[in-house]
């Protein structure tokens, strides 16, 4: 646990001085227990006025530990605020980074959880949680060495009860988090069956084969409840080991005082003392056995966090300050479960030109599109920007996402424009307003720049939303413009309004655009019609419209959606 709070938190000074603290502490509260043996015998001897030094020293080592803990507190709470914002700060160049194209769902859900609540309860783990533990280890150790100048046998039974009671608190919560782990893959197996049941029944229901689908999620829960039946087999053995042992080690413990007194090696007031000791180490053990379902959830937040740490980052190039030549070939590119979304796309997308991307949903387009933004890695072929061999890195430094959903930030709009780019000025502000269309918007609201946008920007319509999207993908000073379905869900009037920002700044850049609506096709140069992840046809809209093909018929259906209207005649 320290040493993974020593790696994301950097293993500063606060860390340093938090550990050395709580270290101290323990052992001046052990050492204030041990003034018990000759306070004790000198209260209850011929001169009782001989136990005041000890209680003066007894005062004072109670005193010095109480200072300590409020010092190693503050420290802890600064080494928490330090994990917080480490977690905030690496989690989202982490993910960008991450060694596989396609992060797994349930790793996708574990990283939103540490960097949403884990983020946030890091920040009170090394006060609440890592000083007791460490206190607790060294507090028992400390106590069994010092008892070896009083009593030996007693000394042992401390050291080796407590290493005992300790291993039994580990082994105790390792089964119980095992029975945890059980039951969230099994729930985790489950709703990941229910999910995709979901999303699969247009697809089932029109190849008929519904059965199937539920046949799945009939089979995900036989397997969820026999994984939870799992847990009851890891769980009760885990609830019970703990107690187990401290009963053996507190029977163990009262059998060799009883033995000492009756032979004459302990005296009454030195037995009673090691009961006082021995309780002593029972009341820190157990302190922890009340924590374990914490600790242990904490063990696996700072796993989680560390692994997010030491991802090795990859940082963006600096983007070329003209629009780049983005040349594709024979680019494949396949997923972990084995489906291929491209296969042997070839593309060459030149400075100042439009291409955009069409076909039937699954065909690869948003795969096309993460590729050119450095987001999805070829499983083979390549991509060269202006002649060169692009990795990642290159393309993420040179490619600007407008997404079909835009999520804003917490803040004004101008917060969200320079979040983007903190250098813009107000002269860069009022030329993004007009190349994006955010002009007319900004105009009728009273606030302007300053306007709240809410959170996701839920104070915004769909059409403000997305012209601020525009504004802010064009904030970012790169020239390979990607738009995925930017104009999916807005109606006429804001649809045209983003069509005609494209056209605007179409000269200053690479512009590649996946659609499904018609209205894109009038900025288009170049026009790819993408199925099973290959490109079938590529060509001007009106060659491809003359020829009768897939793109033909596409059109013909959108054009159909377009004019049918709900009617009597219907």
């Amino acid at each position: 646990m320290l040493t993974r709070i020593r790696t994301i938190s950097g293993g500063g000074r606060d860390f340093r001085l938090f550990v050395l603290l709580t270290v101290l502490s323990a052992i001046i509260q052990a050492a204030a227990v041990l003034v018990l043996f000759p306070l004790l015998d000198d209260l209850f001897g011929g001169t009782p006025v001989d136990a005041w030094p000890w209680v003066l020293a007894m005062v004072a080592l109670i005193g010095a530990a109480w200072a300590l803990d409020i010092l190693a507190a503050h420290k802890g709470l600064a080494v928490g605020l330090s994990l917080m914002h480490a977690i905030q700060r690496h989690t989202p160049a982490a993910i960008l980074s991450w060694p596989t194209p396609v992060i797994p769902r349930s790793k996708a859900a574990r990283l939103r959880t540490l960097l949403s609540t884990g983020a946030v309860e890091v920040t009170s783990a090394p006060v609440l949680m890592v000083g007791p533990v460490v206190t607790a280890v060294v507090f028992t150790a400390a106590l069994g060495i010092g008892l070896l100048f009083f009593t030996v046998p007693a000394a042992l039974v401390t050291l080796a009860g407590g290493v005992l009671m300790m291993l039994a608190l580990m082994l105790s919560s390792r089964l119980i988090t095992r029975a945890d782990e059980e039951f969230a893959a099994a729930t985790e197996n489950l709703d990941d069956r229910l999910i995709d049941y979901v999303r699969a029944q247009p697809s089932l229901r029109t190849a008929r084969r519904v059965s199937a689908g539920a046949r799945l999620v009939d089979e995900a829960l036989v397997s969820a409840r026999r994984r939870t039946l799992r847990l009851l087999f890891w769980q009760v053995p885990g609830e019970i080991l703990f107690s187990v042992v401290l009963q053996a080690v507190l029977i163990g413990y009262g059998l060799t005082v009883w033995l000492a007194v009756d032979n004459g090696t302990l005296g009454a007031v030195s037995a009673a003392v090691t009961v006082i000791v021995m309780l002593r180490v029972v009341e820190q053990v157990t302190g922890l056995s009340r924590l374990s379902v914490g600790i242990q959830s904490l063990n696996r937040t700072l796993t989680e966090a560390a692994e997010v740490v030491t991802t090795p980052v990859t940082t963006p190039t600096a983007a070329s300050p003209t629009p780049p030549q983005i040349i594709v070939t024979d680019v494949d590119v396949d997923f972990p479960d084995g489906t291929r979304s491209l296969d042997g796309v070839s593309l060459d997308l030149r400075p100042g030109t439009v291409t955009v991307v069409v076909g039937r949903s699954g065909s690869g387009k948003s795969t096309l599109l993460r590729t050119l933004a450095g987001l999805a890695i070829p499983t083979s072929g390549s991509v060269s920007l202006d002649g060169v061999a692009a990795e990642s890195p290159d393309l993420r430094g040179n490619a600007t996402v407008v997404f079909q959903q835009t999520a804003l930030g917490a803040g004004t709009v101008k917060d969200n424009l320079l979040a983007v780019n903190p250098d813009l000025t107000q002269t860069d502000l009022e030329r993004l307003a007009d190349a994006s269309g955010l002009r007319g918007v900004l105009e009728e609201i009273p606030t302007g720049w300053d306007t709240p946008v809410g959170e996701l920007g839920d104070h915004l319509s769909g059409g403000e939303r997305q012209r601020v999207g525009i504004a802010r993908a064009l904030a970012k000073p790169s020239h390979l413009l990607l738009v995925d379905e930017a104009t999916s869900a807005l109606d006429a009037h804001n649809e045209a309004a983003v069509v005609e920002s494209i056209r605007t700044i179409r000269a200053d850049y690479t512009t590649v655009i996946v659609t499904h609506r018609p209205s894109t096709l009038s900025v288009a140069d170049t026009v790819v019609v993408l199925d099973d992840g290959r490109i079938i046809e590529q060509g001007t809209p009106a060659e491809l419209e003359a020829a009768g093909g897939s793109f033909a018929h596409l059109v013909q259906e959108w054009r159909n959606s377009a004019s049918w209207r709900v009617g009597r005649g219907n």
